[in-house]
């Protein structure tokens, strides 16, 4: 792109006065780009140093002064220093007036520094919706790993009152073995009642009864992920889990 040259007088009306497509004609990109850069970016405006001093009357409201006649006078006057700047606040100047340059001749600078400040901000977000994805397969890796945990726990804790279970079963048994061998008690209805009832006692302990295969019941695949997860590295896209 050829470099374009304003005149101080074309600057202002071209910040101040031009309409969005003539001015980015002018410049050389598009008007929809330029309103995405203004957009993104704020305001822009073409900013003039000036010196502050206190304020002195002039003749006229010295005559005023003289006669009593009220009148309002500036506290401050503000003398041009014919430095100017390109900048969208007091803290964030693009360009300024240099001793072999002015501002106009710089515009196409100005452009590639805020087209380019526009591109760091597309990036910026892009980075940060990475961050926030590997943020959210963080936060849905440790909620699986903790669900699978509590799962791992109930099913260890039920094994083993499972065991306790058996083993009551196994000593309800004992005792009602010993009661069918006692010699002193009589093989009548009542004896042979209570032997029924017994065993079915020690049956509905038993979790091998009537169906041992439910013991088996446990989901082995989960205890399989479960420490894939907590082995594998914790990586962002979720791979490796």
């Amino acid at each position: 792109m050829a470099r374009k040259r304003f005149t101080r007088q074309q600057l202002h009306e071209l910040v101040w006065t031009r309409p969005m497509r003539d001015l980015a004609a002018e410049i050389g990109i598009s008007d929809v780009g330029l309103k995405k850069v203004c957009v993104k970016y704020g305001k822009i405006g073409v900013y003039e140093t000036v010196e502050r001093r206190i304020h002195r009357l002039t003749p006229e409201e010295q005559r005023k002064t003289q006669k009593g006649t009220w009148f309002y006078a500036p506290k401050y006057d503000y003398l041009s220093s014919n430095q100017f700047s390109i900048r969208r606040s007091d803290y964030d100047t693009y360009l300024q007036d240099g001793r072999n340059l002015r501002v106009e001749d710089r515009l196409n600078e100005v452009m590639r520094i805020l087209v380019g400040r526009a591109f760091a901000a597309r990036e910026n977000k892009r980075l940060e919706g990475i961050r926030a994805a590997e943020a959210a397969a963080r936060a849905a890796r440790q909620a699986e790993i903790q669900k699978l945990q509590a799962t791992q726990v109930a099913v260890i804790e039920r094994l083993h009152a499972q065991a306790s279970a058996w083993r009551k079963a196994q000593d309800l048994r004992t005792f009602i073995a010993a009661v069918e061998d006692a010699p002193d008690l009589c093989a009548d209805a009542r004896r042979s009642g209570w032997l029924s009832w017994a065993h079915d006692q020690a049956d509905a302990v038993d979790p091998l009864s009537p169906d041992p295969a439910r013991v088996l019941q446990v989901d082995f695949e989960a205890f399989a992920r479960l420490q894939a997860l907590t082995k594998a590295p914790a990586t962002g896209d979720g791979k490796g889990m």
